[in-house]
């Protein structure tokens, strides 16, 4: 009994613990796939109670707050072996103040197994006797994608990210100051025997013990560096190189920017080591294009990027693209190395329309979940929030899909899936609130006008709209080369005719745009079929915002079912036989069979 009693205090203990350890953090359980959540620098801080767990960071974190700004600051976590993605977010004001201590930043002391991905450390103030760095004293672990700015100050052994490093550095950098009294001062890292790849520091460096001092690394022991530079100032005194004060390892496809104040080495003494380092005396602007080598060699799509008139930076800190680089990158429709617009291409590296995009209507029989030939799920075509005077673009129209091609299909004769407004009502200009009808009713720059899908009465202005004509095969087929922007609705859009006139009436899906590529004939369905349209994506946004004109060339059907126009005049290459064009071709035929009759006689 008493053997079951004691187990049972033991486990609510250890439950109980459990509990309180989950609950020092915002979320999270702490393994791989649900990892700790951290939303503030005390929360960063509990980390020292589990070591070994995963963390992640939910938001940008202040720790220059009361309890960690003043003293001694943030106490360092040490021997970290557990992962911490930082998401990008950024720690600002991180302070610790261990002027006698050794193994001083974030972290003491990054095991092997640890790793740091993501994180940015801004306005650090950092004090430490021996290894100090901003995101560790001493790393064995891999650090990433990650960077620091500030100041640092030790005896030696001190980096702006790293104070020493033995294990694994990639796609980081940094900036502000490193202050030095020993010996291995550097702007990244103060002793190297790892490996350290496509990084950078800007940090200004000073020693006034006059030794093993570098822009990037004071002392790389065996270490190996490659396709990573140097910009910052740097004291010329002692031991002291541009790039490395003292190399014993491998330097490969890196740059050193030697101003006149600075050494006029990238490596002061090279002891057995290979270099490969290019300094280049006060010409900044050589480094700024990236078709100079070293920069030759550097992977200048998936890690650096070329920003005109500045060095090279890393990719990881300009998560949006960067118009004017020369390079189409996400959310751009292109790029020609500028910011001006009236070129074809836009300050916003945006195609610019040569012509007015034409506005058009359409409906579920073209665009809808789970109809052929895309498939499109609810979410896709935003039929999970469908309403009244809806302009948010379709997401499947939208983001990466952006000049992405597809095929649309158009409906049939009578159940028509594309629509042409030729006339605008003229209480839809008396609705406000522009002076414009159709954009009252588009919006996209301005909301949507009451009666046209909002207001106490938001379909009023919506029935029996004049010439709203469907478009079948002719008319589909005089679209092609247009750029359209759409209002979506999530029904069918409603025609009367004699006179003809649409409801339009309804929930809307959204908005979309596109340029018409091509018009065929969609033979594989029902023998009513209107043709199949490849469009290319536009942006939505930005075309919908845009001059919208009416598109009045389609003809007008009489009925519902005349004409039957499902091929139109000239879909194919050809047109559909009429009884003419049949009978011309029998007389040929027969002819041509009693010419053959008669020569065989």
């Amino acid at each position: 009994m008493k053997k079951f009693k004691l187990a049972l205090v033991s486990l609510i203990f250890v439950n109980l613990f459990s509990i309180s350890f989950i609950s020092a953090f915002a979320g999270g359980s702490g393994t791989t796939n649900d990892p700790f959540q951290i939303s503030t620098c005390a929360q960063l801080q509990n980390m020292s109670g589990n070591l070994g767990a995963s963390y992640i960071l939910i938001n940008d974190i202040d720790c220059d707050v009361s309890g960690f700004n003043t003293g001694s600051g943030f106490a360092p976590i040490s021997i970290f072996m557990g992962i911490l993605n930082g998401q990008n977010n950024t720690i600002k004001g991180l302070f610790i103040n261990q002027s006698t201590g050794n193994r001083v930043g974030l972290f003491g002391n990054i095991g092997g197994s640890g790793v740091v991905r993501n994180l940015g450390l801004e306005d650090v103030d950092i004090t430490g006797a021996s290894n100090t760095g901003g995101v560790a004293g001493r790393n064995s672990g891999t650090i990433e994608k990650s960077y620091v700015s500030g100041k640092l100050s030790c005896s030696a052994g001190v980096g702006g990210l790293v104070g020493v490093n033995l294990g694994t550095i990639e796609d980081s950098n940094t900036a502000g100051e490193v202050i030095g009294t020993g010996a291995s001062v550097g702007g990244l890292v103060g002793l190297n025997t790892g490996t350290i790849a496509n990084s950078y520091s800007s940090t200004n460096v000073t020693d006034s013990g006059r030794s093993t001092i570098g822009g990037l690394v004071g002392l790389n022991s065996d270490g190996v560096i490659r396709s990573s530079f140097s910009a910052g100032d740097v004291s010329d005194v002692g031991n002291t190189g541009g790039f490395v004060g003292f190399n014993t390892g491998t330097i490969s496809n890196s740059f050193y920017n030697n101003k006149s104040t600075n050494p006029d080495v990238c490596v002061r003494t090279n002891t057995g080591g290979t270099v490969n380092c290019t300094a280049i005396q006060d010409n900044e602007s050589y480094f700024f294009d990236s078709s100079n080598a070293p920069m030759t060699s550097w992977d200048f799509v998936n890690i650096w990027s070329d920003i005109p008139f500045n060095f090279p930076v890393l990719i990881f800190q300009f998560p949006f693209s960067i118009c004017g680089n020369n390079l189409t990158e996400t959310g751009e429709q292109c790029d020609d190395g500028n910011n001006v617009s009236g070129d074809g291409c836009s300050s916003t590296c945006q195609i610019e329309l040569a012509e007015l995009a034409v506005f058009l209507v359409i409906d579920e029989d073209s665009i809808d979940n789970g109809n052929p030939p895309n498939f499109f799920s609810d979410v896709a075509v935003n039929d999970q929030i469908a309403a009244l005077g809806l302009r948010a673009p379709l997401p499947a129209f939208s983001g990466a899909n952006i000049s992405e091609v597809i095929t649309l299909h158009t409906g049939e004769v009578g159940d028509e899936g594309w629509f042409a407004p030729k006339t605008i009502p003229a209480n839809w200009t008396t609705a406000g609130p522009t002076s414009s009808g159709l954009r009252n009713f588009v919006g996209v720059t301005n909301p949507v006008g009451p009666g046209l899908g909002t207001g106490s009465d938001p379909e009023a202005l919506l029935d029996k709209i004049l010439d709203i004509t469907p478009l079948r095969a002719t008319g589909l087929k005089q679209l092609e080369g247009q750029i359209v922007c759409a209002v979506v609705y999530d029904s069918d859009i409603s025609i009367n005719y004699g006179p003809l006139n649409g409801s339009l009436k309804g929930a809307n899906l959204g908005i979309v745009a596109f340029k018409v590529l091509s018009i065929t004939a969609l033979t594989e369905l029902s023998s009513s079929s209107l043709p199949k349209v490849d469009i290319e994506i536009l942006d939505a946004e930005e075309v919908c915002a845009g001059d919208l004109e009416l598109f009045t060339d389609g003809p007008e059907p009489t009925s519902s079912s005349e004409p039957f126009d499902i091929n139109g005049a000239a879909i194919n290459g050809s047109s559909m036989p009429n009884a003419a064009a049949i009978i011309v071709l029998l007389i040929a035929i027969t002819v041509g069979v009693a010419l053959l009759r008669r020569n065989r006689k």
